[in-house]
């Protein structure tokens, strides 16, 4: 059995070498996992360790860190891996899923995008799973469930192709309950170019719209010249 408290007591090189960081200490769990789960910052410095190594659960160490800080709402495992293994950053587990699918959309993305620059945000935030139905993109959650800030910095920080997409992500917006109509309205002026875009049903934006109910972003859309007969069937 794993002794999480004496895992959680490692502070020196002298406590870490009673471990093999390269082979696994119970199933498919490294050290590393078990120091994530701990939160023991110091043990994690003390060596390097094969964050890439991922659990029966699919859990490699950013996937997991970003689990513990969906329940703890602490950033600094996150932060460690970030600054110590940033060429891991982008990898896909057993389930082709990046980490962002196990850090929960809110205004803390911001200060990670902005702390660690040399990480490849714009392919975690576009990257779809290939085993998902719908191909959704963390891109899409965002537009979601984000809030003003997070939107407008995402869209300020960053340059989509929103054709390359399956669903184009800002549909989206018109179903987010954390944004006032006037909100969405402000964002997609800033993309009214691109309000004609057809997402992979042969869509545009007008029939999200039309399906919120919410009759200001409708009338907006039609006054910025959204065609509301467009609709390329797709077989």
């Amino acid at each position: 059995m794993i002794d999480f408290s004496e895992i959680s007591k490692i502070k020196t090189k002298k406590d870490i070498k009673k471990y093999d960081v390269d082979k696994p200490l119970f199933i498919s769990n490294y050290l590393f996992h078990y120091l994530i789960i701990t939160d023991n910052l110091k043990a994690m410095k003390l060596t390097e360790h094969p964050i890439y190594k991922e659990n029966d659960e699919g859990l490699q160490g950013y996937h997991l860190a970003a689990k513990v800080y969906s329940e703890t709402k602490s950033l600094k495992m996150l932060k460690l891996l970030l600054k110590e293994y940033p060429e891991y950053s982008g990898n896909t587990n057993f389930f082709n899923e990046t980490f962002l699918d196990y850090f929960p959309v809110n205004d803390d993305l911001i200060e990670l995008i902005k702390e660690f620059k040399n990480v490849n945000w714009h392919r975690l935030l576009t990257y779809k799973n290939n085993d998902d139905i719908n191909k959704t993109t963390y891109l899409d959650i965002i537009f979601l469930n984000g809030s003003k800030k997070l939107i407008n910095f995402i869209m300020s920080s960053f340059t989509f192709e929103w054709q390359e997409f399956n669903s184009i992500p800002f549909f989206n917006l018109v179903f987010n309950k954390n944004l006032k109509t006037n909100d969405i309205i402000k964002i997609l002026t800033k993309i009214k170019d691109n309000l004609n875009i057809l997402n992979n049903r042969g869509q545009t934006i007008i029939y999200p719209a039309i399906e919120s109910n919410n009759f200001k972003i409708v009338k907006f859309l039609i006054e910025n010249n959204v065609e509301i007969d467009k609709y390329i069937p797709i077989f």
